[in-house]
């Protein structure tokens, strides 16, 4: 009967010394995939915001995604200028770490 008791005892320790130091190992891990994507669909809302409040390129119809903190500009632009300033405000938004420009020039 001491033999059960000190089993069921160990067992015990086991389990609560486990599940003390479980949580330590959690937080090193990597964000789950459904995180990531909240965080780009965010980003692709604040960039999008950016390039909607300026002036000269809210006319435009530019598109962005974000990928892993990756945004990708598409669609036309009216100039290099207007290219070149759509890519740095999206490159403005904290949290995106680069921007691939695609953006073409439209036919005047």
């Amino acid at each position: 009967m001491q033999t059960n008791t000190l089993i069921v005892r160990l067992l015990a320790a086991t389990v609560l010394s486990t599940a003390s130091i479980a949580p330590l190992y959690a937080a090193d891990a990597a964000p789950a995939p459904a995180a990531v994507q909240t965080d780009d669909a965010a980003l692709t809302s604040q960039a999008k915001a950016a390039i909607a409040q300026d002036k000269d390129l809210s006319a435009l119809n530019i598109g962005v995604t974000v990928v892993d903190g990756v945004a990708t500009l598409s669609g036309a632009a009216s100039s290099p200028a207007a290219s070149k300033k759509a890519a740095d405000l999206v490159s403005a938004v904290p949290g995106v770490k680069e921007v691939k420009n695609e953006l073409t020039l439209a036919a005047k």
